[in-house]
């Protein structure tokens, strides 16, 4: 009898073992008698349904009291290779989030650093959208310095910004990361302000704010922006799919991934204004009935473009190994990655 007694044990220790050091990952929800008073069977639910869900390859187990009655209901998820965190408070609702922050993705750092700044980032869609219109007109009137003067303003105000909250100087809360997403829809909203103010001025004899849309008139805005709405929808969920990959490979390899982009961008961004300066000079010259001066417009932007790419590209691609060194605040591993 007592040699079975020592043979369970054995057995149990062995199981236990193999569950943490395993790699499959491991889900432990305190299901004690604190732990169900405070919901823990829901939460114990919502993480199988979720898993199962996603078709996840993992342990789910039951377990006891750990001592914090006062957190339960409590989840613990032990993965290959990092130690076991423990989350307190998980109702149904924050198992489903701890699956797709943690369970999908690799770095809980990185979620609880990203998901207010992404909150924050959001709120300035509306700001975002109105920006690219008054760009638009700008450009289609021939009055592409206002547009630039109240760029130029607008992120001079976001670097300094990010410098009062992201540290928290001249009085400021130290945000951090939400910090910078909170200058930067900050300083997007000041930019549609100045908009507004400049086209008060400027557009009032063109119908600004002076009366709504006819069905007609809204009709071919919507026909003549679809396309280029739909190939920006597009180019835009291509690059959250890229960066979602990316970020399941590893935490270093997303920074060295936003790193490229903003390389990438530096070379981009001029191509975008020499297509909006082609739009407004082919439209305009469309709107005289000059189709061969419409056409001689497109290929002398796209040569223009082709010579500035290059002269960007080329140097970018021959310092190739010393502009990673130019980002003191990565670590050495993520720079050999970019």
């Amino acid at each position: 009898m007592k040699s079975d007694f020592y043979g369970v044990i054995q057995a149990a220790r062995a199981e236990w073992s193999a569950l943490q050091s395993g790699a499959k990952p491991l889900i432990m929800v305190g299901t004690a008698t604190c732990g169900r008073s405070a919901g823990s069977l829901a939460a114990l639910d919502a993480l199988r349904q979720e898993t199962a869900q996603h078709k996840l390859d993992c342990h789910i187990v039951e377990v006891g009291c750990i001592g914090l009655c006062y957190a339960e209901p409590i989840v613990g998820i032990a993965k290959a290779g990092r130690p076991t965190i423990f989350y307190g408070g998980i109702t149904p609702k924050r198992a489903t989030k701890l699956v797709e922050s943690y369970l999908l993705n690799d770095d809980p750092a990185v979620v609880a650093a990203g998901t207010p700044y992404l909150e924050v980032r959001l709120a300035a869609m509306v700001g975002v959208g109105m920006n690219f219109a008054f760009r638009g007109y700008w450009s289609a009137v021939h009055m592409t310095r206002l547009y630039f003067g109240t760029l130029v303003f607008m992120h001079s105000l976001n670097i300094f910004l990010n410098w009062v909250f992201i540290f928290g100087n001249l009085g400021a809360p130290e945000m951090g990361v939400t910090g910078a997403g909170f200058a930067t829809t900050l300083s997007i909203y000041t930019g549609t302000l100045c908009y507004i103010m400049l086209a008060l001025r400027h557009a009032r004899d063109h119908g600004f704010m002076r009366g709504i849309p006819s069905r007609e008139t809204m009709g071919t805005m919507i026909r003549v922006s679809l396309p280029s709405s739909l190939q920006q929808l597009f180019f835009s969920a291509g690059m959250v799919v890229l960066f979602w990959i990316v970020g399941l490979i590893g935490t270093r390899e997303l920074a060295a991934a936003n790193v490229l982009m903003h390389l990438v961008l530096v070379a981009i961004l001029p191509m975008l204004g020499l297509g909006l300066a082609a739009a407004s000079l082919v439209g305009n010259a469309l709107g005289r009935e000059e189709i061969a001066d419409a056409k001689q417009w497109g290929w002398n932007v796209a040569v223009m473009g082709l010579l500035m790419a290059m002269a960007i590209g080329l140097p970018a691609a021959l310092l190739r190994d010393q502009i990673p060194v130019s980002y003191t605040h990565l670590t050495l591993p993520t720079k050999r990655i970019v």
